[in-house]
Parts: structure tokens; C-alpha cells; sequence
């Protein structure tokens, strides 16, 4: 079994009232992540999830597609 990890992600630029969270909770859903996506007050949208590594990576390559700025912890 592949070991789990926890990602932290806060995506900044045009993020809110795109659907952004909505398309970053499918995405996450889609690889079998758990967690939650949340508007932030300075306009940037954290992004919580955690599942395997590999996962993990696949969703920050899919936020990255979707956005100028992604500052994220694993």
C-alpha cells in the first residue's frame, strides 16, 4: 500500500467566482482524495487533500495547469 501524505495548497490569481473550487474538489474526488477546498478573505482559494503521494502531485500539476500562482506544502 502506498503511503499517505497531506498536501497544503493556496492558489492565488483569478481563483474565486470561476468555479475554481468546484473544479478543484472534482479534480481531488477524481483521484480519490480526501479534504476540502475554502475561499480565502484575500481573494486566494487553500486547498487541503490527502491520499498517496503520487495523488498528491497529480493534483498540484492540475492546479498549477489552472492558475499564475500556487504556493503548496507536502
Amino acid at each position: 500500500m502506498a503511503e499517505q501524505a497531506r498536501l497544503e495548497a493556496v492558489v492565488h490569481g483569478r481563483v474565486q467566482g470561476v468555479g475554481f473550487r468546484m473544479f478543484a474538489a472534482d479534480a481531488a474526488r477524481g483521484m480519490h482524495l480526501v479534504g476540502w477546498v475554502a475561499n480565502e478573505s484575500t481573494g486566494s482559494v487553500r486547498c487541503v487533500a490527502e491520499g498517496t503521494r503520487v495523488d498528491l502531485e497529480r493534483l498540484v500539476a492540475a492546479l498549477r495547469g489552472s492558475s499564475s500562482r500556487l504556493a503548496v506544502a507536502l
